[in-house]
């Protein structure tokens, strides 16, 4: 099951995640190869600069893909208009909105799977 935390900042959900793994910043920035300050500038809620990064947060934080993004409500496999409304949403970067959409697009894909096993 997922740990599902609705529309709050993806700084938010960073700094949850940490919290609940136990994790550091400075353990994170290790175990993904970078700089500290990186960790700190996300949780303290300046733009991602390095998206690349964050399927190694969450895979050394347990976290499934996409995760972070559904916890920050990017995300919300419940509202069948919400694909829509990251494709539209002018506050994304192009690099962004195909992350989003591809977290998206395997939540989706995850919660359906679900719901035919249950």
């Amino acid at each position: 099951m997922w740990c599902r935390v609705p529309h709050v900042s993806f700084a938010k959900a960073l700094a949850g995640a940490l919290q609940i793994g136990s994790m550091s910043q400075a353990e994170l920035a290790r175990q993904i190869d970078v700089h500290p300050s990186t960790i700190g500038r996300w949780v303290d809620g300046r733009p991602l600069d390095q998206l690349d990064q964050v399927a190694a947060m969450e895979d050394a934080l347990g976290l499934r893909r996409g995760q972070l993004f559904i916890d920050a409500g990017y995300v919300d496999v419940d509202i069948p208009s919400a694909r829509s409304a990251i494709e539209h949403d002018g506050t994304l970067s192009p690099m962004l909105r195909r992350i989003v959409l591809d977290a998206y697009d395997s939540a989706h894909r995850v919660a359906a799977d679900d719901v035919a096993n249950a």
